[in-house]
């Protein structure tokens, strides 16, 4: 027998949050909502966020998970797939500092070992080496990147470009 605990957070930014869990547990005392087995996580504004787990901190609205993540953005075409990720949802920005795989449009795969995404701002950022490959397979090797979602237009520094069609 299987059933989904559910429930939805309004929060003071009047944004609201919803959780689905197998498990759903919380600490009065700390103000942390944790959820377990089989997590969904939505926005309302087109972010889903599933998980084998989480944990919400109430008071600073900030998300870790971990396991299995997936996260898809309809807003802005985005797709990150990780290990452990935190979504500060007061300042709508998504970390990574595991390896992450992320996808852009349907166009675009980026892997990296860290990660930041600003929604707000339409950006992706990375201190560390990445690599950016397109939807015709070229292949960029990167460090330091930052990516703007709106003009589809990436700053880097080390750039190696491996062309398909000359490789």
């Amino acid at each position: 027998l299987f059933f989904t605990n559910f429930l939805m957070i309004e929060n003071s930014f009047s944004k609201e949050m919803s959780f689905e869990a197998g498990i759903l547990t919380y600490d009065k005392n700390l103000n942390i909502l944790i959820g377990e087995n089989r997590v969904i996580i939505k926005d309302g504004q087109g972010l889903t966020i599933t998980a084998d787990r989480f944990q919400y901190n109430k008071t600073l609205l900030i998300f870790d998970l971990t396991g299995d993540i997936k996260l898809i953005d309809k807003k802005n075409k985005i797709k990150i797939i990780t290990e452990k990720l935190s979504y500060d949802e007061n300042k709508d920005i998504i970390l990574s500092n595991t390896f992450t795989s992320t996808e852009i449009e349907n166009n675009y795969l980026i892997k990296t070992n860290n990660l930041e995404y600003f929604r707000n701002e339409s950006k992706i950022t990375s201190n560390k080496e990445s690599y950016l490959k397109d939807n015709l397979n070229n292949t960029v090797k990167i460090k330091e990147f930052n990516y703007d979602i709106s003009n589809k237009n990436i700053k880097a520094k080390k750039i190696n470009l491996t062309d398909y069609d000359n490789s």
